[in-house]
């Protein structure tokens, strides 16, 4: 059976006015008396009703996290994710996962449960490819304080710096003497970063005066590998990549190996990743790394800017990557 205010009331002979204001951080008593309370409360085994408090004070404490069913479409790093439960933890706040199909996002006359009925103050959409055009009107008919995680949009998003940091990773390599840089990516994502990190190294190169070039665009570990020995056997070689992520440094590694390059002797490399750090061969990538944890974090804070605001849409927040010097760079021989 569960302990109701009345039982409190009696147990630590207050009024149950009295006891439901403490209970509820009310009212001006002494310290002594809420604490009085509060001991009662504790003996007894009081549990408050979050049911009730939602209803009565139209809060729910929690907040909705929305993912595809798509692991793809829905990529959630561990350092994302302990950011997000950080910074909920920091507002006291519970966090609720929603999956749903991209099949019912898009289909006609289809909404969702979570956007139609009140189960959360406010929503965090890691949706980050091909998001459904119909995904971001439903969310916006119906006015739900939402954040989107890692999509590039003007309002309401956090996302990191794909632009600048691929400038820093080709600057990085530029200002180590290096002149024929390639940026390699076989992700094919259809991710925004893909081509963000291209567009920060080219401009890099340009400003260089020198000629930026993309390699990718096939599936496969072999076909990648075939396709990497045939840049890496060119008359004129790079002698540095600016690589998109793991799937891409791995084949020009593998093709760098079997030709007897040696890295970074021969052939330097800044990866893009998260945490924990890459390594190769026991050396640790230089490393562009993705700041999971602080967007996590931020995505929380805008959030429940958004939620005590519901009309104040906010401008979209770009987190800078963390550089981390690892042993895959060196000047070219």
């Amino acid at each position: 059976m569960s302990v109701t205010i009345k039982k409190i009331a009696e147990h630590s002979g207050m009024s149950v006015p009295s006891v439901s204001q403490i209970l509820n951080h009310k009212g001006l008593y002494r310290q002594e008396t809420r604490d009085k309370v509060l001991a009662s409360a504790r003996k007894l085994g009081y549990r408050p009703n979050a049911a009730a408090r939602s209803t009565r004070m139209g809060e729910f404490g929690a907040v909705a996290l929305l993912i595809s069913t798509d692991p793809q479409r829905s990529t959630l790093p561990n350092g994302m994710l302990r950011g997000i439960l950080t910074g909920l933890g920091d507002r006291d706040l519970q966090l609720q996962v929603t999956m749903l199909p991209d099949e019912k996002l898009t289909s006609e006359g289809f909404v969702p449960r979570i956007l139609t009925q009140s189960m959360s103050d406010g929503l965090l959409i890691n949706y980050t490819d091909h998001i459904p055009e119909k995904m971001i009107e439903l969310i916006r008919e119906h006015h739900v304080p939402s954040i989107w995680l890692n999509a590039r949009l003007e309002r309401d998003c956090v996302m990191p710096d794909d632009i600048d940091a691929g400038r820093r990773a080709a600057e990085h390599l530029l200002a180590m003497g290096h002149r024929r840089i390639v940026y390699v990516d076989y992700s094919a994502s259809g991710h925004y970063s893909s081509d963000d990190r291209y567009v920060g190294y080219a401009a890099a190169m340009a400003q260089a005066g020198l000629a930026a070039r993309r390699l990718g665009g096939v599936d496969g570990l072999d076909r990648r590998i075939a396709q990497s020995r045939a840049l890496l056997g060119e008359a004129d070689r790079p002698t540095a990549i600016v690589s998109y992520g793991g799937g891409s440094s791995n084949p020009i590694c593998h093709a760098a190996v079997d030709m007897g390059l040696r890295i970074p002797d021969d052939l330097s490399i800044v990866h893009f990743g998260g945490r924990p750090a890459v390594h190769f061969a026991d050396k640790l990538f230089t490393t562009m790394t993705v700041p999971e944890e602080q967007m996590g974090h931020e995505a929380v804070a805008m959030l429940t800017r958004r939620i005590t605001q519901p009309s104040n849409r906010l401008d979209s927040l770009s987190i800078t990557y963390d550089f981390e010097l690892g042993a895959t760079c060196a000047p070219p021989s």
